[in-house]
């Protein structure tokens, strides 16, 4: 079999005598101007409060607590899906790395750069690395927040 596109393989995904299914990933390929994207899920009941492309959202890859940076929001999907069209969506690869509870939405977002930096040191962000995506959905002084009834004046 050939890529359709030129590139390199990242990650090899099966093992020498393992049974392969129709759909299974075998390898990752990366092209050489490949931007790193990460793919978030947000609670279902968020999406009219998510913004469109370009929006700015803070990313902190688990295991790496000072790893947080800025990301930029390529797309957000316009429906909101079950947890297995959620997983459809990721891959049979990831099934059992996460475990999913009720309706999300798709988030897509493009890292800067293939590295990030925790405790002073440059990694590399490998494929299947999870983290937590957050958003700004909304904003309200510290008053308004004690006295709810403040915002509607």
């Amino acid at each position: 079999m050939v890529a359709p596109e030129p590139g390199v393989v990242s990650d090899v995904r099966v093992r020498p005598g393992q049974a392969l299914a129709p759909g299974d990933a075998v390898v990752a390929v990366e092209q050489d101007a490949a931007q790193t994207v990460v793919v978030g899920l947000f609670p279902g009941h968020y999406r009219p409060l998510l913004g469109a492309a370009d929006t700015r959202v803070s990313l902190a890859l688990e295991g790496f607590p000072d790893s947080r940076q800025d990301v930029v929001v390529r797309s957000v999907a316009d429906e909101v899906v079950g947890p297995a069209e959620a997983m459809r969506y990721l891959g049979r690869d990831r099934e059992g790395a996460l475990a999913l509870n009720g309706p999300v939405v798709v988030v897509v977002t493009v890292l800067p750069s293939d590295t990030f930096v925790a405790d002073g040191t440059e990694y590399r962000v490998y494929d299947g690395m999870q983290g937590t995506l957050e958003a700004k959905v909304r904003s309200a002084t510290l008053l308004e927040t004690l006295v709810p009834a403040l915002q509607h004046l």
